[in-house]
């Protein structure tokens, strides 16, 4: 059993990934449901690419590349 007190942190944010994260009514649902911010994540926002390319790309389809993504950038971790 863990004896280290947690400390106990307020979520600030709410990001849905993932092809689910663009259901008509989900992101307002989890606003409404927790009165926090509620976002779409870009997969793409951290990824070093000419911008021209992903300026192409809408955030409905971005979102449901999350899973490839996260997966490739994995393999450049040390």
């Amino acid at each position: 059993m863990n004896s280290k007190k947690k400390k106990k942190k307020d979520i600030k944010k709410i990001i849905l990934c993932g092809g689910g994260a663009v259901m008509p009514g989900l992101l307002e649902f989890f606003q409404k449901s927790f009165k926090i911010e509620v976002v779409i994540g870009n997969p793409f926002l951290k990824v070093l690419t000419p911008h021209h390319f992903l300026d192409k790309i809408d955030i409905e389809d971005a979102v449901l590349f999350s899973v490839a993504t996260g997966a490739a950038l994995k393999t450049f971790e040390k």
